[in-house]
């Protein structure tokens, strides 16, 4: 890793000396044209003869001198013309082209091109990720941050990787002490995951107070520039880069993550009617970056690239279950979110949280047999056993119209939640299952179906049995 003291020659420092050396050079050219033009149209002291006559004399000879000279010079030039033919327009364009490529200051003009476009073609992405950003901030209010923000730029090109770790491994600065992170925006990092754990319901929150528009911008900015800043090392691609390499990685991650989440979760100030609650575009921008970012082994979830993609099907899942209660067409919305689900669960994430609102997509999708199965595969996962999965897995049978299905599901639930210690979030499958508003998914066993009255589980028992 290079230090402060030894890094390499920076490419804005060598291109300002080939500038530098090319001007000089040009000077220098300049001025020995001009000596030598000077040294033979001026005669040396050495050459006059004055005459005894005294100065005016010597005056007076100089001018008859000049004069018959100048005359004798044009009568040779007048005889030479009239003794060679005319020349040529080829012959012009010829003895100019040469020129043009004899000469210096053509050649160092080329030379700088040369040297503009290799600089343009090697830092284009930095140089278009600047003005990106800087466009998206604002005039007036946000001066002060424009200027901080250019201020921080010139850090990150002046600095070596160790010395520009603007965010910290600890997550509790990103900037600098001028711009200290709050602490609840930490709390987007694991947003998705505790509040699929606790309900499904009004996942959507007010931002806290602290996190101000222009903080967010400078947030913004700060992470476009680290974040090249990581792809464009040569241990990114590495099986096993060096620890602060990889420390880093993820602490940029993880901050993205948590970027991501906060637009997808927290509401906009004026939300329309018949749309997302959030900025949705925008948390998928920064949870792509996450993804992009490539995380090789965390040893936390929320470090793999896995978790990303859990937290862009919890975003467009739990908005298009919010749009769908509202009766807003959302069914590709929930079909994208299936398929981010799908995708971290083959990146390893295997959390019962995630089957869940999986399940929960395919139910209101009417893929009820899908459900059932994705739901079973939840409370297989739960540790302690949950009562709502298994729950929640015998409604989806019932709606498929497998009631032998469901009520195994429901008698095995219900033994669950009376279990010691299996009242652990108040939910009580018996008595969701004979409330009309709670359980309308077994109305067929409390209407008496025959399909539903003559089903048993798989103890042999009937709806009214399980649920007495």
């Amino acid at each position: 890793m290079r230090t402060q003291a030894c890094r390499s020659l920076h490419p804005i420092h060598l291109f300002a000396f080939v500038c530098g050396l090319s001007l000089c050079f040009l000077f220098a050219n300049s001025a020995t044209a001009r000596y030598a033009w000077s040294a033979t149209a001026s005669p040396s002291a050495s050459a006059l003869s004055i005459p005894a006559g005294g100065p005016s004399t010597t005056v007076a000879t100089l001018e008859r001198q000049s004069v018959g000279q100048s005359l004798q010079n044009l009568a040779d030039k007048l005889a030479d013309k009239l003794s060679s033919p005319p020349e040529s327009d080829y012959d012009y364009t010829l003895k100019r082209s040469i020129d043009l490529l004899t000469s210096p200051a053509i050649w160092i003009a080329g030379i700088l091109v040369c040297i503009a476009l290799f600089f343009w073609f090697t830092y284009r992405t930095e140089i278009r990720s600047i003005i990106k950003n800087v466009e998206k901030l604002k005039i007036g209010e946000y001066l002060e941050v424009v200027r901080t923000t250019v201020q921080d730029i010139r850090s990150v090109f002046e600095r070596g990787l160790a010395v520009d770790l603007l965010i910290r491994s600890d997550l509790s600065s990103v900037t600098s002490t001028a711009n200290p992170m709050p602490d609840d925006f930490f709390v987007f990092i694991r947003y998705p995951i505790d509040k699929l754990g606790k309900t499904l319901d009004d996942p959507f929150i007010s931002s806290p107070s602290e996190l101000s528009p222009a903080w967010l911008r400078h947030l913004e900015m700060q992470l476009a520039m680290q974040e090249e800043k990581v792809r464009s090392s040569p241990h990114f691609d590495e099986e096993k880069p060096p620890k602060d390499f990889t420390e880093f990685r993820w602490t940029l991650f993880r901050v993205l993550v948590a970027l991501g989440n906060y637009y997808g979760f927290v509401t906009l100030r004026t939300p329309p009617t018949d749309g997302p609650p959030v900025d949705i575009d925008s948390a998928f921008h920064f949870l792509r970056r996450a993804v992009a970012l490539f995380p090789l082994r965390g040893e936390q979830m929320e470090t793999t690239v896995g978790y990303a993609q859990l937290c862009m099907g919890a975003v467009a899942g739990l908005v298009s279950i919010s749009l769908f209660d509202q009766n807003v067409p959302c069914t590709n919305l929930m079909e994208r979110a299936i398929e981010y689900l799908k995708v971290a669960e083959e990146n390893g994430i295997k959390d019962p949280k995630l089957y869940h609102l999986k399940a929960f997509l395919q139910f209101d999708l009417q893929r009820y047999d899908e459900a059932a199965a994705t739901w079973k595969m939840a409370a297989d996962k739960s540790q302690p056993p949950s009562s709502k999965m298994k729950y929640n897995e015998a409604c989806a049978w019932a709606k498929w119209h497998k009631y032998s299905e469901s009520l195994t599901a429901l008698e095995l639930a219900i033994e669950i939640f009376r279990r010691p210690g299996g009242n652990i979030d108040g939910f009580d499958p018996q008595k969701m299952a004979t409330s009309l508003e709670e359980g309308p998914e077994f109305e067929p066993f409390r209407a008496g179906i025959p399909a539903a009255q003559n089903a048993r589980s798989i103890r042999g028992r009937s709806f009214e049995e399980i649920v007495a």
